[in-house]
């Protein structure tokens, strides 16, 4: 029986655990973590006296878990992601504004710029790094947010804090 969590926003460290039945000490456990990008990444734990097992595996895309003990597997755990998007407005010289963002985790895709009722983007941009930053020469009052879409959709979308062009 395998245990870890379906949602983690921001990703980070997430708690893996299971049960060995019947429980016994010392079993050699393989924990397997797949990644939609296709990475694979297998980590070792050891039961305690009463069969179960547990470890901290980084996760920072959608990733698939499965453990296997003595050759036998456990059900598959989808662990999604929920990045989490934070933007900053400054205003420049000449009415212009300068908007930056942080997506945590660092993943690739696009960011799209809304302004509350408008039908298209005002502006779009790639992520480098986990950071972006679009400039506006000539804004429009009103509150903005960013969508991010994560490329191969190695996480959920995820919409950022408003900003307000005054």
């Amino acid at each position: 029986m395998l245990e870890a969590p379906r949602r983690v926003s921001g990703g980070g460290e997430v708690a893996v655990g299971g049960r060995v039945v019947p429980a016994r000490s010392g079993v050699a456990v393989d924990v397997t973590a797949t990644t939609t990008a296709g990475r694979t990444r297998t980590r070792h734990a050891r039961t305690q006296a009463d069969g179960t097992f547990s470890l901290l595996l980084p996760i920072r895309e959608t990733t698939r878990v499965r453990a296997v003990a003595e050759s036998i597997g456990s059900q598959t755990r989808t662990v999604r992601v929920k990045p989490v998007v934070r933007i900053r407005m400054r205003e420049r010289a000449g009415g212009a504004v300068a908007v930056k963002g942080r997506i945590r985790p660092k993943l690739p895709g696009r960011v799209l710029l809304l302004r509350r009722g408008a039908v298209e983007p005002t502006a779009t941009a790639r992520t480098r790094g986990g950071r972006f930053t679009l400039r506006l020469r000539a804004p429009r009052t009103g509150r903005y947010q960013v969508v991010f879409i994560p490329s191969g959709e190695r996480a959920a979308r995820s919409i950022s804090n408003t900003g307000v062009i005054r």
